[in-house]
């Protein structure tokens, strides 16, 4: 596959896209058989540039959902099998993308492995959610303790002071920590 090749699906992908989302403001706006018309010009579209070599993230996410709208689940599902593991995708497509295999396993029946698969979307959310909390909470603690060695170093705070500080940012670190339950 050449370079032409390539630049023909991604303008393939392109125009599909285009027609996507215009389809779906005219399904917005109640026109629901120009809209259709325009979902099946984007699908033949979207087929032509997963055929030449595609693989733009957002583009293969889009015709995945666009088959879901046309229910054709087995389809939709090893194609978000296959973007999951495009070089490239970020955090968030990776998110959307198990959200819609998990719609997939739904529709075709599999209702334990979709609640299992959204089950992991929400726990890697909240993981992340608790990392940052707890970077925030040790920077946040070396910080004043660098700051309370400085100030006794100096002799402009007595140990006390160092104490009281670090009760304090313990304090405040448990105190951050609790948005974490927050859900």
């Amino acid at each position: 596959m050449g370079f032409f090749d390539k630049y023909k699906a991604e303008n393939a992908g392109r125009k599909a896209y285009g027609l996507h989302v215009v389809g779906n403001r005219l399904y917005d706006q109640d026109k629901t058989a120009e809209a259709k018309a325009k979902h099946e010009q984007a699908l033949k579209l979207y087929e032509e540039a997963i055929r030449g070599g595609c693989t733009k993230p957002s583009y293969v996410m889009a015709y995945g959902v666009l088959l879901l709208r046309f229910a054709r689940f087995e389809e939709a599902k090893e194609l978000f099998l296959k973007a999951d593991s495009t070089p490239g995708i970020t955090k968030a497509e990776k998110r959307q993308l198990r959200i819609n295999f998990a719609i997939c396993q739904w529709k075709l029946g599999q209702l334990d492995s979709a609640i299992s698969n959204l089950k992991i979307a929400k726990a890697i959310r909240i993981s992340r959610k608790c990392l940052r909390i707890v970077y925030q909470n040790i920077a946040f603690a070396l910080a004043v303790k660098f700051l309370c060695l400085l100030l006794v170093a100096l002799g402009a705070a007595n140990m006390w002071a160092a104490i009281f500080a670090d009760v304090g940012v313990m304090v405040l670190a448990v105190l951050n920590a609790i948005r974490a339950l927050r859900e």
